[in-house]
Order: structure tokens, then sequence, then C-alpha cells
């Protein structure tokens, strides 16, 4: 990055571990003593301020301007960072994307600017129209970077949105992109049968774009930042058998929705779907779904308890264990479905008397990250768990416990030195 500001050359720094990656952006800033302006997620702008506070110093430069609500006061704070102090040239201002959006017109008369960081930059793509990006592109700086841990989620249209914002040009337009390499690259991929000429062709284009993201991209994978620091991340997966109740629900649906689309594709087949997926949590979820009808033929006794579920069983097994023999140890637990996470509590942490703490979509913007300093500063006795819904909880977050690392699946949320995270 130091080579980059020095040549005024955007980057995209895609590191795969949050922890080291806004380190290394805290250091950028306070070396240069430049004007900056953070842009993120609102849930994430009380936790960059709090990062700054806690790697340079709540009094150190550069100073901060945090910008946590609109209206009046937000634009008296825009408005005061737009003036340049003659004893105080180093500041950064903290924003969420929407209040970003909101204030452009009083932004774009900022000066002096050196640096815009976009943080979560994934969300910037598929912007055909977007006014957030149409907005970011309008303020006037010096250079741009992009902090992202997933670059390329969907496709190579991805990358292109995001290494255009940073470089414009660099891959040529957006046709230009996907005839010389999208198309190309993705033949190879998609087709089995195509001939010499295309593989070669694929193969060709993927080099050429290899080089150029290499000079925009910075990326280190979390192997090769901390396998010095940590302990090794050790991943399982868990086959877990179902029990007999939850082989009859399964059957059942599945029988049942097998004879409705029969004669062709049924409406009801994403329904039955999620409701095999939940019976294979817990045959209680199946509650949630339209296939309830369903299940009501079956002449299997559903009872609310661990015991009815085959994943509950072996989670439950775990959380003794670690209880028994690993009593500091804290866990998380993440789940797509809220209802899922309260059968968990329902069934195991309350029956044996674990505290714990819950995020999801109940918990406002503004309350989740002092939900997530007081799971980081309490003990096991006090929070044991940290129920987490994947969809609601947020992006960014840094939870903190023991030893070791795990980034949730399609979530930017780092869980730093727990014990465990299961992910159900």
């Amino acid at each position: 990055m130091r080579s980059g500001y020095n040549s005024h050359h955007n980057h995209l720094v895609a590191h795969t571990i949050s922890l080291s990656l806004s380190l290394s952006i805290y250091i950028y800033i306070y070396i240069y003593y430049q004007r900056f302006v953070v842009v993120c997620p609102s849930s994430l702008v009380k936790n960059w301020a709090q990062e700054f506070d806690k790697w340079l110093g709540n009094v150190g430069l550069p100073k901060r301007v945090v910008v946590k609500k609109g209206g009046e006061e937000g634009l008296r704070q825009i408005k005061s960072f737009n003036t340049i102090k003659p004893n105080n040239t180093s500041e950064v201002l903290i924003i969420s994307y929407d209040l970003f959006r909101m204030n452009v017109t009083v932004l774009e008369n900022v000066k002096n600017m050196a640096l815009l960081v976009v943080d979560e930059g994934h969300r910037l793509k598929n912007t055909k129209g977007s006014l957030t990006m149409s907005a970011l592109k309008s303020l006037p700086c010096e250079a741009r970077l992009i902090i992202t841990a997933t670059p390329v989620q969907n496709n190579l249209g991805d990358m292109y949105t995001l290494v255009d914002f940073v470089c414009p040009g660099v891959l040529g337009d957006l046709s230009t992109f996907r005839r010389e390499y999208e198309r190309p690259i993705t033949a190879i991929s998609n087709d089995r049968n195509c001939n010499a000429d295309k593989k070669r062709q694929g193969k060709e284009s993927s080099r050429v774009l290899d080089g150029i993201i290499q000079s925009v991209m910075l990326r280190r994978l979390q192997k090769d930042v901390l396998n010095k620091v940590l302990p090794p991340r050790h991943t399982f997966l868990l086959f877990c058998q179902p029990t007999l109740i939850q082989r009859e629900l399964y059957k059942t649906i599945a029988t049942n929705q097998s004879s409705k689309s029969s004669g062709g594709q049924s409406p009801d087949a994403l329904k039955a779907l999620i409701g095999l997926r939940k019976i294979c949590t817990h045959p209680n979820l199946l509650k949630q779904t339209d296939a309830v009808s369903v299940a009501k033929k079956t002449s299997v006794e559903q009872k609310n308890d661990f015991e009815s579920s085959g994943k509950l069983m072996v989670l439950n097994a775990l959380i003794q264990e670690i209880r028994n023999k690993e009593p500091t140890d804290k866990i998380v637990i993440v789940s797509n479905f809220t209802s899922t996470l309260a059968v968990i509590e329902d069934n195991i942490l309350k029956p044996n008397k674990l505290n714990f703490l819950r995020l999801d979509g109940s918990i406002s913007s503004a309350d989740r990250q002092p939900l997530v300093d007081t799971f980081n500063r309490t003990n096991a006795d006090m929070n044991f768990a940290l129920t987490l819904s994947s969809k609601a909880g947020g992006v960014g977050l840094n939870i903190i416990g023991m030893f070791c690392s795990k980034m949730i699946p399609d979530k930017s949320v780092t869980i730093a030195c727990v014990c465990v995270c299961v992910y159900m």
C-alpha cells in the first residue's frame, strides 16, 4: 500500500482475515497523516471509530469525525470536516453508505482529500444505475481503496466492478471486458466439450487478466499472516444421523412433493426444500413452513427436545464436552434461521443453565457492536455462547474469545480466538 500511495495508485485490498486487513489500514493512515474518508455499512461506523482508538489512541492523529446519524447533527459534522483546520491537517471522516449518499452534494466540495476507503466493497457489485456508486465516484480524491474479503462472489463481473472503481479503464469498458476476458474464461469452465482453440484462448485470457488483477489487488491468506501468531484452525464437517421422526417426516414430505411435481414443475418445490432443510435440524421447525399439513399425516409423535434431532444431539454432546474439559472456552452458534437458534436456546442452553447472547435482526444496528463487545469481554460463565443469525448478524464484526479463527460462510464476520464456531 505504501508503494501504491507514493505512485498515486489505487488498490483493492482483499485479505482473507479482517484483523490483519484493518490493522494495515490504520497503520497506513497513521503513517501519512492525510485527510481520509471511510465509507462503511452503518453497523460498522462505531466499530471503525473504536479500532482507530484501539490502535492509534483516542486523542492522537488523525482526528476522527464519526457521523453516527443524519439530520442537522450529521450535516454539521460533515461541514466541519470539509473545513481544513490550519493546525490539524490530519482528519478522517467515518460515515455509512446511506449517509454518504444522502450528503454527497456537501462532500463534493471537500478539499485536499487524499484517500477514499470503501469498506465491505463487495456491496458495490452489480451497481448499474446505483446511486451509491455514483456518489462514491463523485468524491474528489487522490486515491481510492476498496476493502473486501470476497472480491468475487458470483462471477467475474463482480471483480470488474470493483477493479474499474479503483482503477477506471484498466480493464477497458464492460463490453470489452466481457469479450476479451469473461466469455473466454467462463467458456472453458462451463463447456466441457469446448475445442482446443477455446481452451487455449481461455487460458491465455485468464493469464492476462490475472496479471492485471495482481497489479491492483493486494491479497493475503490467513495462513500466511497469522500462522506464527495463532495456532492452526481446524474445520470439521460432521454428518449427523437423523432420528426416526426426522426420517419419517422427510420421507413423507419428499414423497408428497414428488407426486405433485410428477406432471411438471411444482410452485411449492422451494417451500418443500426449505421444509426438508428444517426437518434436518429439528422436526418442530416444520411448523414454520406450509408443509405442516403434510407432517400432521404422520403417526410419529413430535417432541420439543434435542433428542428429536440428530444434529442437536451431537451439538449437545459437543457442548457438554467443552464445558467439562475446557470450562473457560466459549462458542458461537450460527444459523440462517432464527427459529433454529430458538430451538437450540430452549432445548440445550437454557436447560443446562448456560448463559448466552443473541444477535439477530431484532437487534438494531446501533446495539449490535455493544452486544458483541459484551460477549468479547465477559468470561464463559457469564456468556458461554453467542447465537448469531447469519443473515442479520451484520458485517465486519470482530468476535473474540480464546484461540482460533473462523470466517462465517458468505459473511464477513471474523470470529477470532473463539474455541468453537458451530454452523447449523
